[in-house]
């Protein structure tokens, strides 16, 4: 509950409106990642690896017969499994006993070819190279396109790959000691093992939770806008050009056009000579009041632009 109510809580939480554009997947991959986190949680707390002597409380080095007594005295006097009896017959020997330390009762109670270190060891690699296959599976997921975090998916596999060699390398060189009383040894299948676990518990849910970045749009994409802009631009300037033209051929309206260019000189000219306009106009850093005033620069600073682009064109 402590997982499934935030996550319903999150899905449903309405997005501010100048928020980031959302994932396509995000709710699917929240879900996957509920599941993952679930079953994850299921198998560190119920399918704990099987360790006789961490059961039992006993130490290492406890004679098999003893063991064997003390399963059939729990079993209430019945016959023990064929494989436990199997196992037992095994850990007769003192390496047997370091590679159950290594490798873990599961490979050492299964394998029934195996007589050296090295065919214990092939026997034990398929099951944490396919949880290892696995993780980076629900990796390449979480972090699948169109999820807005394609970048966090390298160091993810990083994170899944170095944890996986430092496991391989410490378990196969890791020196064991037992001291004479056989007790506090260190299991070190099971401890890699839980490690191996709360890591996949917060690998995954962490790179669901990094910062996304939404896919950077292609230039090619606002070509059509661009394109649809400038024939607009050019329409407008043709029809200009096209009444300007039909106004300059129309006595009346040439006489229009004439007076009306007149009146704005004129309105023009007073708003420039007016010393209140041209006090405010230095307080906004527009001032025209003398021979070259910034208003003025400006202006010839851009029509010197046009020019020069005109001419450029042109050539």
């Amino acid at each position: 509950m402590a997982i499934i109510l935030p996550t319903i809580y999150y899905s449903r939480k309405p997005s501010p409106p100048n928020a980031s554009p959302s994932p396509p997947l995000r709710k699917p991959l929240s879900f996957l990642v509920v599941l993952h986190t679930l079953y994850v949680l299921y198998t560190l707390l119920l399918k704990y690896p099987p360790n006789l002597f961490k059961v039992l409380d006993i130490p290492l080095t406890t004679p098999s017969d003893n063991i064997r007594i003390l399963l059939k005295r729990y079993a209430g006097g019945g016959e023990l499994p064929p494989a436990l009896d199997a196992l037992l017959t095994r850990l007769s020997s003192f390496d047997a006993r370091t590679l159950y330390v290594r490798l873990g009762q599961s490979v050492i109670e299964s394998c029934d070819y195996c007589h050296t270190p090295s065919e214990y060891a092939l026997h034990a690699l398929p099951n944490p190279l396919l949880e290892y296959l696995r993780e980076a599976a629900v990796v390449g997921l979480v972090t699948i396109q169109g999820s807005f975090r394609e970048r966090w998916r390298k160091w993810g596999v990083g994170v899944l790959v170095a944890t996986a060699v430092l496991e391989a390398y410490w378990i196969l060189t890791v020196e064991i000691r037992i001291p004479r009383s056989g007790k506090g040894v260190t299991m070190w299948h099971d401890l890699f093992w839980t490690i191996r676990y709360l890591i996949f518990l917060v690998l995954v849910p962490v790179l669901h939770i990094l910062p996304s970045r939404p896919p950077v749009p292609s230039p090619l994409a606002s070509l059509h806008t661009v394109a649809a802009s400038i024939e607009q631009s050019i329409y407008g300037l043709r029809l200009f050009s096209a009444t300007h033209a039909a106004i300059m051929r129309v006595p009346e309206t040439r006489a229009a056009q004439v007076e009306h260019f007149a009146r704005e000189r004129q309105e023009g000219r007073w708003a420039r000579e007016d010393p209140d306009v041209q006090r405010r106009a230095e307080v906004l850093g527009l001032g025209y009041a003398e021979e070259e005033g910034r208003l003025r620069a400006s202006a010839r600073a851009a029509v010197q632009a046009l020019q020069n682009g005109f001419s450029g064109n042109r050539t």
